[in-house]
């Protein structure tokens, strides 16, 4: 028999569409899908008055938030414990803590020296990572599931929660929280599949050819994981009379 996961709900009224906009904090020891991304869940634990040590999969993330947050303290690979435990002595005020999956133990064994992992809570931002990644971070991960608890407490967060019955045993008693919108907008998401990129690059076409002209309303947003196939299709779509470089936006990382 599957176990029951029952879940607590927690309702935020229009026209808030931040964490911040009802709350000083996340919940406590929960799992937490926040059903959405750009809500600010991370950016709240990073910014309230509590001390924080905050765990992401990638580098990426870490150099993206200290940006725009240069009072955080950022640990990865060659960040050394002794630079950690400087921060912790001479920083004043409330502690932020960012660092990679891989550097957690780093984070863990300095709090533990310090006699202060019980003055932070713990967030595991990206939840659905522990399944995702779990082959290439095995050690890494379980690492985490035997000392996770050890912190005053503790959140996991994700907008794209496993399903039950992928959640690791160790966390499987952690109770379900869903934050849900009241000023969500339902997306409805068809599924095509295709054989080859040809054939995706028609489907991808052809659905941009339909907004263009008017056939469907409203716009289209689309994820297309090749910076070549997508000039393929525009160089198509500069084809079509009345087209303008004003018709699409073309967003693409570093």
């Amino acid at each position: 028999m599957k176990d029951v996961i029952v879940e607590n709900v927690i309702h935020i009224k229009a026209p808030h569409t931040r964490l911040s906009d009802v709350m000083k904090d996340l919940p406590d020891n929960v799992y937490l899908n926040k059903t959405t991304t750009g809500c600010g869940a991370t950016h709240l634990c990073l910014t309230n008055d509590v001390n924080y040590v905050v765990l992401v999969p990638y580098l990426s993330l870490i150099k993206n938030k200290k940006e725009s947050l240069p009072h955080i303290f950022p640990v990865y690979g060659g960040v050394s414990e002794s630079s950690i435990r400087e921060y912790l002595n001479n920083e004043s005020g409330v502690k932020k803590i960012i660092s990679t999956y891989d550097s957690f133990y780093k984070v863990l064994e300095v709090l533990e020296n310090c006699n202060v992992v019980d003055k932070f809570k713990l967030c595991l931002d990206e939840a659905h990572s522990l399944i995702s990644l779990s082959k290439i971070k095995g050690s890494v991960f379980n690492h985490f599931y035997d000392n996770f608890r050890k912190f005053k407490s503790y959140v996991f967060i994700t907008a794209t929660p496993n399903d039950s019955d992928l959640i690791p045993d160790k966390i499987k008693d952690v109770p379900f929280t869903r934050i849900s919108w009241e000023s969500s907008v339902l997306v409805d998401i068809k599924e095509k599949h295709v054989d080859s990129t040809t054939e995706c690059n028609k489907l991808v076409l052809e659905v941009c050819k339909q907004h263009l002209l008017g056939e469907i309303d409203g716009n289209a947003y689309i994820f297309y994981n090749s910076v070549h196939e997508i000039v393929s299709v525009i160089k198509k779509l500069k084809k079509m009379e009345g087209f303008t470089e004003d018709n699409v936006n073309i967003f693409c990382a570093d």
